[in-house]
């Protein structure tokens, strides 16, 4: 069996052994050529223990070719099993390596990734060194010139010298690569001078190799080395290779729970192996409830996967942000769309700040939605502020702490939403840009009753009190000009009801210059028309409409007091009358 590249993945005795007949598994389900010569590298069995023969039986059935290689780092740098690996004896031109903890998770064309030279995916992260001086030790350790280009980081988006993630490498001649590789590396890691190599060593030595065999540098997206434990897949079905490291990310991303107990379901040795392991065994179990909930039959469902598999896919999620001024309503609003059918919402959680204190690209709040919805389908318990009867609590001063809940959902599909006055009000911009597609939701409410609440309230909206207030400080990196210049003056006045005014236009600021990227709500429209406002609500976040007693049992706010008998009046009356013109209140 021949083809023009063959692809060569480690199997060795334990985790890598699941992890490699799970690669071989959606391999052969995915690759369009069905001829593509598939070899498991096994490892040193003396040293490193033999694969057992449940895996050598499903091996032979995927049509995997085993191939024993030595293991040139020994135990001391296992990652180093891969440049021996590269080497494996095929009659392929071209030789494509890959880590065993990826999954092909739609149509691959092998051809995408032949090459002339080497073809691979910029590293995720400058993990190596930030600057050219290391470089320029290693290269010249073998006499040969630095690149002279660079390339991006793809998730950190730093320009570097030529550096790469070893998990996906196709290369030309593949045993001859092995061969300059595996020299240059043992080189490197002898070399005391080098520092940060380990475990980076495959990598940092990776393109010295290919410089050294004057091997052209060819460039893969991340479609074909998708970084899933940094980053939740994206909507659309563009991702070929998934690159998903630990189990956890499997269970939590949908997409690749739903593949892995399909693959399960087709191999009864994948499932047993599964099963035995307790570090894999929930993926089966949210695969089950995932089939339980989408489907009332679990057979008719694993039929419909086997016939046609792109009739049911698992990976859309229905997500979208509550946020506004504090005290507008935003718990009063997570309430009531918690009452929609499949609609969750967690009120405040804690995870938003960790998330969002220094990721402008949002994908630590992703991957917190990702791991929010793989809890409530599995069934597993999670925080949220929540009332006797399992319900948001409308008004946070009455109850302002997490319980443990479950969600009652009947779709993994349901409508998830999260809620956070400050943190995502200051993140607005942020968000707007990172995720222009998930839908959010906030809320705005007259000054007067907004400041009244605020001295009501919390102590630190009372006194505004930016050193308790999240992402208010002047060193932190994500505020742009305008915010560090707001909050500074606001920082100098100490005058309370001038100070909390002037809190109060920072943030309708921060609503007003990205509205058209929103959705804005007022307090007032919604207590008063509260069927129509929630209409067009579960219009926007794609949610059923709210049952009618909830809507019944919304009640109009209280009589603002007087304002010869409020302070806050004068302070609405003098700063903050753009506001009042341009969401027109009186």
């Amino acid at each position: 069996m021949t083809s023009d590249t063959c692809i060569v993945f480690i199997c060795q005795s334990g985790e890598l052994e699941l992890k490699a007949l799970l690669l071989a598994a959606s391999l052969r389900k995915h690759l369009k050529q069905k001829d593509v010569e598939l070899i498991a590298a096994i490892p040193e069995p003396d040293l490193w223990g033999d694969i057992s023969p449940r895996t050598r039986q499903l091996l032979a059935k995927l049509k995997v070719t085993e191939q024993n290689i030595s293991s040139p780092f020994k135990q001391e740098y296992p990652i180093g099993n891969k440049l021996a690996a590269m080497g494996v004896d095929t009659n392929a031109s071209c030789t494509l390596f890959l880590d065993s903890d990826i999954l092909c998770i739609d149509s691959f064309d092998i051809t995408a990734l032949q090459t002339e030279g080497m073809k691979a995916k910029p590293a995720d992260l400058a993990t190596f060194c930030e600057n050219d001086t290391a470089w320029e030790s290693v290269y010249g350790m073998f006499e040969l010139n630095v690149p002279d280009f660079k390339v991006l980081s793809t998730v950190s988006r730093l320009p570097m010298l030529p550096y790469f993630n070893a998990g996906v490498v196709c290369v030309k001649n593949g045993a001859k690569f092995a061969s300059s590789w595996l020299s240059i590396a043992k080189k490197v890691d002898d070399n005391e001078q080098i520092t940060n190599k380990r475990p980076w060593l495959d990598q940092i030595t990776l393109p010295v190799a290919a410089v050294s065999l004057d091997y052209p540098f060819e460039l893969t997206s991340e479609a074909f080395n998708y970084p899933a434990h940094l980053k939740s897949l994206p909507n659309n079905n563009d991702v070929v290779l998934c690159h998903y490291h630990s189990p956890d990310v499997i269970f939590e991303e949908g997409r690749l729970s739903q593949l892995v107990g399909e693959l399960c379901d087709q191999h009864c040795e994948l499932k047993s192996a599964i099963e035995a392991n307790a570090n894999w065994a929930s993926i089966l179990r949210r695969y089950d409830k995932q089939i339980m909930l989408k489907k009332p039959s679990r057979l008719a469902l694993i039929k419909l996967a086997r016939a046609n598999s792109s009739k049911y896919k698992v990976g859309a999620r229905n997500d979208f942000i509550v946020t506004g001024l504090p005290r507008s309503g935003t718990s009063l609003l997570c309430n009531l769309l918690h009452q929609s059918p499949n609609t969750v919402v967690i009120n405040e959680p804690q995870e938003v700040f960790p998330a969002l204190a220094e990721d402008g690209s949002c994908a630590a709040l992703d991957l917190y939605y990702r791991k929010l919805r793989a809890n409530i389908i599995s069934g597993i318990p999670v925080k949220n502020k929540v009332d006797e009867n399992g319900r948001v609590v409308e008004d946070t001063t009455a109850l302002d702490q997490h319980s443990d809940y479950q969600p009652v959902i009947t779709t993994p599909d349901f409508v998830l939403g999260t809620k956070n006055p400050l943190a995502y009000l200051t993140r607005l911009r942020t968000l707007c840009d990172a995720r222009p597609d998930l839908p959010k939701i906030v809320m705005i409410r007259h000054p007067v009753d907004v400041l009244n609440s605020w001295e009501r309230s919390f102590p630190h909206l009372k006194a505004i009190d930016l050193s308790v207030i999240p992402f208010a400080l002047q060193s932190d990196s994500l505020l742009d000009p305008f915010q560090k210049r707001q909050l500074s003056l606001i920082a100098q006045e100490h005058h309370l009801p001038t100070r909390r005014a002037l809190y109060f236009n920072y943030l309708a600021t921060l609503i007003h210059r990205d509205k058209d990227r929103i959705t804005v709500i007022r307090y007032e429209d919604l207590v008063m028309n509260p069927k129509k406002v929630l209409a067009s609500i579960t219009h926007a976040i794609g949610a059923k409409p709210v049952a009618a007693a909830a809507l019944r049992a919304v009640k109009p706010s209280r009589k603002r007091e007087n304002k010869a008998q409020n302070h806050n009046h004068q302070a609405v009356e003098l700063l903050c009358q753009e506001f009042l013109q341009t969401w027109h209140y009186d």
